[in-house]
């Protein structure tokens, strides 16, 4: 069909979709980030926004490549849920370790960082997944 033609209406419909999704979950992510969420839920003060910033750039890429999984809606979202929870226990493991060591362990705090990134990632995705899910 040529460009421009009803069939090809439905992928351009879904590329603004998806682009929508993406930009909504982005915006709920960085305002709950400045509104401070992050910190009251164990995020240090001092990188609590940075986390925020990389997880969401990390999560659009994540949903940009979702768009190529061959599976269904229902499988990337289970997927993404449990990479929701992984992240959240690696966060929640390398706080507690870090906290323990008394600042000293460098595993635990990296950990606890990187975690924080792949949490927003993983919420990124669900998020954007639920949005841009197909009636």
């Amino acid at each position: 069909m040529a460009p421009g033609s009803e069939g090809d209406a439905g992928v351009h419909g879904q590329n603004k979709a998806d682009a929508i999704a993406a930009a909504v979950a982005a915006a709920v992510l960085v305002a709950a980030g400045y509104l401070g969420i992050g910190q009251a839920l164990g995020a240090h003060p001092f990188w609590a926004i940075k986390v925020v910033w990389i997880g969401v750039g990390i999560g659009a890429v994540l949903f940009g490549l979702s768009r190529f999984w061959t599976t269904s809606g229902l499988v990337k979202l289970s997927i993404a849920l449990v990479l929701l929870a992984g992240s959240a226990g690696v966060t929640m493991l390398g706080k507690a370790r870090f906290a323990a060591s008394y600042a000293e362990d460098f595993v635990a705090g990296r950990m606890w960082f990187l975690g924080w990134m792949a949490l927003v990632a993983a919420t990124f995705l669900v998020l954007a997944l639920l949005l841009a899910r197909r009636g």
